[in-house]
């Protein structure tokens, strides 16, 4: 009876402390043209976001970000904040006639639950 409850409290034991990684979800990006400079961040404003955003990679790119299980933006601003998730694009350089483009989302906070997060983005830096 002792060695049966000192294995059971040594399996719980083991597997509470095991950790998983935690769930991502794959956005593809992509821009017309290609070739266009891409961007991403997470912020507690538009502007926020966009002066910190990380460079993701010239398009068509992927971008692998965490996520909850719901599939949703992982707040790390605040849960009172309604932060925003900021794709953003610069045209090529030396491109002429081409403007640079936003993708706004919401990311959840307190009370609000948004849409899960897009498998694709398409921004048009041809259009004004």
């Amino acid at each position: 009876m002792k060695q049966t409850f000192w294995t059971i409290f040594a399996l719980a034991l083991v597997a509470s402390g095991c950790r998983t990684t935690p769930p991502t979800r794959t956005v593809r990006i992509e821009t017309d043209p290609t070739g266009a400079r891409v961007y991403f961040g997470i912020a507690g404003t538009e502007s926020r976001a966009r002066q910190q955003r990380q460079y993701v990679g010239a398009s068509p790119c992927v971008l692998t970000v965490p996520c909850d299980e719901s599939g949703r933006f992982v707040n790390t601003v605040s849960s009172f904040a309604r932060p925003v998730a900021v794709f953003y694009a610069d045209p090529p350089s030396g491109a002429t006639n081409l403007h640079s483009k936003t993708q706004t989302f919401a990311v959840p906070a307190a009370f609000v639950r948004p849409p899960p997060i897009p498998s694709a983005v398409f921004l048009d830096l041809t259009r004004p």
